[in-house]
């Protein structure tokens, strides 16, 4: 799934910041504990009841995705730079040490492309 479709299912989603509150929950578990559950809640109220573990790690996501989604349209724009890099040469015939080269001047021009991608984004 590229970023822009994960950035319209979160446009979709309940807007964050989303919590993890504290539920114990019954009934007791086979040894006779209680389980660890969580409640996730969002703007809305509650969203639902969790094991701790997994609580914590969606509203972590849920909470770090712009980032997360930002990093991610960045790595899919050095590929498709060293995509359009690689389709100018041909390497299917090369040693490794020229492959080797050819990565090192590959990923040189990807930075490139991202400071001047950077500079464009200062400017707005």
């Amino acid at each position: 799934m590229k970023a822009t479709e994960l950035r319209e299912l979160a446009a979709k989603a309940t807007p964050g910041p989303w919590i993890v509150r504290q539920h114990v929950h019954a009934p007791a578990d086979a040894r006779n504990k209680a389980l660890d559950r969580v409640k996730v809640t969002g703007q809305i109220g509650p969203l639902g009841s969790f094991d701790r573990e997994d609580g914590e790690l969606i509203v972590a996501l849920r909470n770090n995705l712009p980032a997360i989604l930002s990093a991610l349209e960045a790595v899919e724009g050095m590929r498709e730079a060293l995509e359009k890099i690689a389709a100018k040469n041909d390497l299917s015939q090369a040693a490794d040490d020229e492959i080797e080269v050819y990565a090192r001047s590959a990923l040189y021009e990807c930075e490139l492309i991202a400071r001047q991608a950077l500079a464009l984004k200062e400017k707005e």
